[in-house]
């Protein structure tokens, strides 16, 4: 997991957390970005929970899709 810091054009501030997945059907690396505007730890945190919620929606979705017994 890591963090980039990124400007739009009026100068704000924007943060990224990125994590990568393997996704099970392809084996192919994909990532996942969430953003935030605050650089504190609790905003980190939340970000980071939000993503590997995401990350967790993503596989159960693929997971249901094609193994319905689930």
């Amino acid at each position: 997991m890591y963090v980039r810091t990124l400007k739009n054009k009026k100068g704000e501030t924007r943060f990224e957390i990125s994590e990568k997945y393997k996704h099970p059907l392809t084996g192919k690396w994909k990532t996942v970005t969430e953003s935030f505007y605050k650089d504190t730890a609790r905003e980190r945190k939340m970000a980071e929970r939000r993503l590997l919620s995401k990350i967790a929606k993503i596989l159960d979705d693929l997971e249901r899709t094609y193994n319905p017994e689930k």
